[in-house]
């Protein structure tokens, strides 16, 4: 039951819409030496430059470019509240994810805009200071009001909180993992705060892989110091992002495959010792015009009985072992009776396989041969 319920949790797990197309997705992570780049519009040339470049390569469709990537880079959350309700000693701020991105990141990860519009070459240097909230975070700054076109304030680490006007809301997406919930997010352009490190975030029509090394090519045409660093499919991310879960359901799932193997070779065991000892017995009943049925009977109902009573320990035990791994599980309850019912019914169709070899034993159980035995 207990690795059952780890395979049913981990299905889920895997089974979790990220909100974003991972197919045909490459990642990788370019980091600038604050030394040499000291310039922020440096920085946003070289990106610039770079995110031109790599799109022109053959097979690549878009490419967009994150601060902190999806799944694999999380946390880097501040504060955010709307400034007419700024927040108390207790209460007000919403920690909310911040993540800076290039107009076309959205774009190239399938990300839908709900609302409003996404970022543009309007949104620059100099002009007003926008920002884009995820549903979550526009619901929970604004309930049921329309976030698009309101000032938000967020907490940057100055000695004010720094106002943001809303330009668009975006679907709400796992940033941190598959496993944890969809968090509060908001994203700002790069033009307005501009990073040393960036992600890009590569669409193609080919294999991802294929990429990395025209990608470097690129990166060092621009500066050879500066390696392509994590080049990664992004369903290979997620795949990692799930493989200790995938990992311990595989394991449980060998040992409890085990353990109902030695359970149905013990119950045979059993069955085939009670059928011996009791041939005679099952002599005398076919000479007095026992029917098969009555013998098949006398040997099941021994055989369910003994696994009766260790199904019902078995789930006292299962119970107990499912507390101890509610943290292990995703939107799986530890008393899931799915799971309950359905390991339940399996051992028993298993056990009874294993009852029906010694009662056909019994049934081809000659009376004479019984009675010169005894």
């Amino acid at each position: 039951i207990g690795s059952a319920l780890l395979i049913r949790s981990f299905g889920r797990l895997a089974g979790v819409d990220p909100v974003f197309r991972a197919e045909g997705l490459l990642t990788a992570e370019v980091s600038l030496p604050p030394a040499k780049y000291q310039d922020a519009d440096a920085r946003l040339r070289f990106f610039a430059d770079l995110r031109e470049s790599v799109e022109n390569l053959p097979g690549v469709e878009s490419v967009g470019m994150i601060d902190r990537i999806p799944i694999r880079i999380p946390g880097n959350n501040v504060g955010l509240w709307a400034p007419e309700r700024p927040p108390t000693s207790n209460s007000g701020a919403h920690w909310a994810f911040q993540r800076i991105i290039t107009p076309e990141y959205f774009e190239t990860l399938g990300v839908p805009v709900l609302a409003g519009r996404g970022f543009d070459d309007t949104d620059v240097a100099g002009a007003p200071p926008v920002i884009i909230l995820s549903q979550t975070s526009a619901d929970t700054v604004f309930p049921g009001e329309s976030a698009v076109g309101r000032q938000v304030a967020v907490d940057l680490g100055g000695d004010e909180p720094a106002l943001f006007e809303v330009v668009g809301v975006v679907a709400n997406q796992h940033l941190t993992s598959l496993r944890s919930r969809e968090r509060l997010a908001m994203f700002f352009p790069s033009d307005q705060r501009r990073a040393y490190t960036m992600h890009l975030a590569v669409r193609t029509r080919s294999d991802p892989a294929s990429l990395i090394r025209p990608i470097q090519e690129r990166l060092w045409a621009q500066d050879r110091e500066i390696p392509l660093s994590d080049a990664e499919a992004m369903t290979e991310s997620l795949a990692s992002s799930v493989s200790g879960s995938r990992a311990m359901a595989t394991m449980l799932g060998m040992f409890s495959g085990v353990a109902l193997l030695l359970a149905a070779l013990g119950l045979y065991g059993v069955l085939a010792y009670f059928v011996t000892k009791r041939v005679h017995e099952i002599g005398i009943r076919v000479a007095m015009g026992a029917s098969a049925g009555r013998v098949a009977r006398l040997i099941l109902s021994r055989g369910m009985v003994l696994v009766a009573v260790g199904v019902m320990v078995g789930f006292g035990g299962a119970l107990g072992a499912g507390r101890l791994m509610e943290d292990f599980l995703f939107q799986t309850a530890a008393t899931d009776p799915g799971t309950f019912a359905g390991v339940g019914l399996f051992f028993a169709v298993v056990a009874l396989v294993a009852c029906a070899i010694p009662a056909w034993r019994a049934l081809r159980v000659d009376p004479m041969v019984a009675f010169r035995a005894e």
